[in-house]
């Protein structure tokens, strides 16, 4: 399998992350991670692990492909390596998309000619939201509710099913304090001057 591997070794590839790993065989590790075997397919970890100079059994290169992967610097390898060598394609993207573009009959082309635009001269999408906060007093409608189902005549068992024993019960209290209260009262007229002048 090995002899098959395209890889690059090359140290001016290298991003910082890459160089920064202690050892040979963990740079090789993220190196055939990107590299392609015989067929042009990606290694698997433990193909990469293999081929990048571990030994053992299959159990223990599997065992140590994991490792290798849990490892935070390996893993910033990685991520550093992804996104340098997408940048790298840059040219080869190019020039794909300049060959689709010069290609009239190309079924792409509109396509490749809306990339290059969006790229030029972004497309702006303003988005104008508007929140409303209406506040519902949950309250009154309750107590609107338990007038409309008394003067439906609705039993009070139903309407302690509805709006339970004690809820029921501050909300009555609730309709008869909203009602104008009469007060009866007697006046009683006290004559202090008299009252006074009497004990003098």
């Amino acid at each position: 399998m090995t002899k098959d591997l395209v890889a690059v070794a090359d140290d001016l590839a290298m991003s910082p992350e890459m160089a920064a790993l202690p050892t040979s065989k963990q740079r090789a590790f993220v190196d055939c991670l990107f590299s392609v075997d015989g067929r042009g397919e990606l290694l698997g970890a433990s193909a990469a692990a293999r081929a990048a100079g571990y030994s053992g059994d299959a159990h223990q290169i599997n065992s140590a492909a994991q490792k290798l992967l849990k490892d935070p610097r390996i893993c910033a390898a990685i991520r550093a390596e992804t996104q340098r060598r997408i940048r790298n394609l840059g040219p080869e993207a190019l020039k794909a998309l300049t060959q689709i573009m010069g290609d009239w009959t190309h079924k792409d082309r509109l396509k490749a000619v809306n990339v290059v635009l969006e790229r030029i001269d972004p497309v702006a999408t303003k988005i104008d939201a508007h929140v409303t906060h209406e506040v519902v007093d949950y309250r009154q409608e309750a107590l609107e509710q338990l007038r409309a189902l008394r003067a439906l005549g609705v039993s009070r068992e139903k309407l302690e099913e509805l709006f339970g024993y004690t809820g029921l019960a501050v909300l009555e209290r609730q309709l008869e304090g909203a009602k104008s209260p009469v007060i009866d009262a007697e006046f009683i007229e006290v004559r202090y001057q008299e009252d006074w002048e009497e004990n003098a």
